[in-house]
């Protein structure tokens, strides 16, 4: 959570198809450690910055084309 709230800066540059999948699963693990009732506000807030990312990262992939 702590490097989700960093920012994009300390994202993954322009990821690949094969890390969202990664990405998306070692997030979804992470959360479930938590406890029950914590789990659905950081699904949001992983939901959230993920979004962030791969808007971040479209843009960037378009700007160098």
């Amino acid at each position: 959570m702590s490097l989700l709230n960093k920012g994009l800066q300390h994202s993954i540059e322009n990821p690949l198809e094969k890390y969202w999948t990664d990405l998306i699963m070692e997030t979804e693990q992470a959360i479930r450690m938590l406890e029950p009732k914590l789990q659905s506000p950081y699904r949001i807030l992983a939901t959230r910055k993920l979004k962030q990312i791969e808007m971040s990262s479209n843009h960037h992939n378009a700007e160098a084309k």
